[in-house]
């Protein structure tokens, strides 16, 4: 009876002990393969920002810089060109500047390879309120009467007072959040990065996705007439006719841009004159582009340009991700990892 009782203790005891090596032998495989998956994530954050660095200082490339001194258009290098911003090798591992863009003219979609400048888009912090308006109802399909309430909060999110924006009855924009059920109030003053928007009273995200390509908080704050798109550019101009001759007389000859025919503006002041060689403007068109022109909207130059840096190991499918905005003079102004 003795010798039976050791025998089942021993037996329990070695399928405890059994159970215990099986589970810390899977303990130490998962353990192992977080370590793996945490080097893998820094070699490739490693790669991307590698290539961003590498990269950097292109605008202030002299052979770049005496060849577009003072415009900056979507046939420029820095814009579309594969052999400098894909497959670039750094170490083991690769990194690629790929961005997906919308032809102005086909509306068709392409990756392109390069940077993306900001003054391509309406800044947050100088967009006025019929501005914002347009672009909620045309590009977030917002219906009126929401588009002039969320216009009115993203202007307040940035103005100094506590009056909510176009109320005829004065109503405090701190109470308005209160009674909403946020804990925290409207910042009132200028927005610092994009994703602030998202605080915003009446802000949501499928919003949010729908204008993120079209805004920016970043820039000289004027729209570069060389660079604008559609979506933008109706917004500003409206009329319909007005954006297409606009468009057109950049694409030049073979109708797309970012090619080697393209057509640049290099004076504002000049626009009317240099779409009337190619097409007419009635008086209305040119009403509008200078009046337009009077309020300083456009330039022919961009200021600050985002990137996406993107890197990948051969036979893995995990990617890293950073977007960094950065001026001419390769001054960083926001930097951060995509996972």
């Amino acid at each position: 009876m003795k010798k039976s009782s050791i025998l089942f203790i021993t037996l329990w005891t070695l399928i405890f002990l059994g159970v215990l090596c099986a589970h810390s032998s899977r303990m130490a495989r998962q353990h192992i393969l977080f370590a793996k998956s945490i080097e893998l994530r820094n070699v490739l954050y490693d790669t991307a920002s590698s290539a961003i660095i590498l990269f950097k200082d292109v605008f202030s490339n002299k052979e770049l810089s005496d060849a577009y001194p003072k415009i900056d258009s979507l046939n420029d290098l820095w814009a579309n060109h594969p052999f400098l911003f894909d497959k670039i090798k750094i170490g083991q591992a690769q990194a690629s500047f790929r961005y997906q863009y919308v032809d102005n003219i086909s509306g068709e979609k392409e990756y392109r390879y390069g940077f993306i400048d900001e003054d391509r888009k309406l800044n947050l912090n100088n967009i006025n309120y019929s501005d914002l308006i347009l672009l909620l109802k045309n590009v977030a399909k917002m219906q009126e009467p929401a588009a002039l309430k969320l216009a009115a909060n993203i202007i307040d999110w940035r103005d100094r007072d506590d009056i909510i924006y176009n109320d005829n009855y004065g109503n405090s924009e701190i109470q308005a959040y209160s009674q909403a059920g946020y804990n925290y109030l409207p910042k009132n003053n200028l927005y610092e990065s994009l994703e602030e928007i998202i605080l915003v009273k009446g802000m949501n995200p499928e919003i949010f996705f729908r204008i993120r390509d079209y805004i920016t908080v970043y820039g000289s704050g004027r729209l570069n007439i060389n660079t604008v798109s559609r979506a933008v550019l109706q917004v500003k101009v409206i009329d319909f006719n007005l954006v297409e001759k606009i468009l057109a007389y950049r694409a030049g000859g073979d109708m797309k841009e970012g090619t080697f025919d393209d057509r640049l503006f290099s004076n504002i002041g000049m626009m009317v004159n240099d779409i009337s060689k190619e097409y007419d403007l009635t008086e209305k068109e040119k009403n509008i582009l200078n009046d337009l022109i009077s309020s300083n909207c456009f330039s022919v130059s961009s200021a600050a340009f985002s990137l996406y840096s993107t890197s990948y190991l051969a036979n893995q499918k995990r990617r890293g991700r950073i977007r960094c905005v950065l001026d001419k003079k390769g001054r960083i102004y926001h930097w951060s990892a995509i996972y």
